[in-house]
């Protein structure tokens, strides 16, 4: 049997690929941008939310880092931005 983490958003099951390693990122193929980073607790598999938001300064969505919060700055593209997080989304703005 395959092992499985739940999509944190839809709560689908999500299978870990056959070879996975911790901090390998998954994605749900139900919701639009969300996916998970594998971790390992034991023999089970875990998965944490992947926070993403588009750069104010480029034109790609960067992987926020861990633990980050609304209100925290970030330097991207050599321009600091501010993280925000309204209506269910991650953002990032010029500083």
């Amino acid at each position: 049997m395959r092992a499985t983490i739940p999509c944190p958003e839809c709560g689908r099951a999500l299978e870990v690929p056959s070879g996975a390693k911790p901090g390998e990122n998954i994605a749900c193929p139900t919701c639009a941008g969300v996916s998970l980073r594998l971790s390992r607790q034991g023999e089970e598999w875990r998965g944490a939310l992947v926070r993403r938001a588009s750069c104010a300064a480029g034109e790609e969505e960067i992987i926020l880092p861990d633990g980050v919060q609304p209100g925290d700055i970030i330097e991207c593209h050599g321009v600091k931005q501010r993280v925000t997080y309204e209506y269910g989304a991650w953002a990032l703005e010029r500083a």
